[in-house]
């Protein structure tokens, strides 16, 4: 039988991977706007004498559009898991039926950027930082035991 910190530790890992992969596609997309604008991005220069290199520009700009193309698509995957993580998280927080729960982790984990301590969700929260820390430790022993049935039950499936 697993204890409180071992169902802790296994919410938080499944939790934070909601801001990873936040920030994963993030970084992936600023990438991408880089590597479009890099595509298009023109600069005038004078030579003399070439007859034929606007078909070889042309198929490098092709050739590096379809990589960027192609990158675009792997980002649409993650965003795509993020959506199924997060309606997932979201689903079992529910699940768990205590309002300061739900609460208190999802301010946490949903809203990394927003709420990047536990003094500002204390105040969101409308209790102080022992009451916010200590309910967040219960709220994770609580989801990380929904995450240990639901995996024993995809294991017995």
């Amino acid at each position: 039988m697993a204890d409180g910190k071992e169902y802790s530790d296994l919410a938080k890992k499944y939790l934070l991977r909601i801001e990873e992969l936040d920030k994963l596609i993030d970084r992936k997309q600023t990438e991408r706007d880089y590597l479009y604008s890099r595509c298009f991005k023109t600069t005038t220069t004078l030579k003399q004498d070439i007859v034929s290199s606007s078909n070889t520009n042309k198929s490098n700009l092709e050739a590096t559009l379809v990589k960027v193309d192609a990158f675009d698509r792997e980002i649409n995957e993650d965003i795509d898991a993020l959506v199924d993580l997060r309606l997932d998280a979201t689903r079992m927080l529910l699940a768990l039926n205590n309002q300061d729960y739900y609460d208190v982790l999802y301010l946490k984990y949903f809203e990394y950027g927003i709420y990047e301590d536990f003094n500002m969700i204390a105040n969101k929260m409308h209790c102080d930082y022992r009451t916010a820390t200590r309910k967040h430790g219960e709220a994770l022993i609580a989801f990380g035991k929904l995450l240990k049935e639901k995996e024993n039950e995809n294991d017995k499936n």
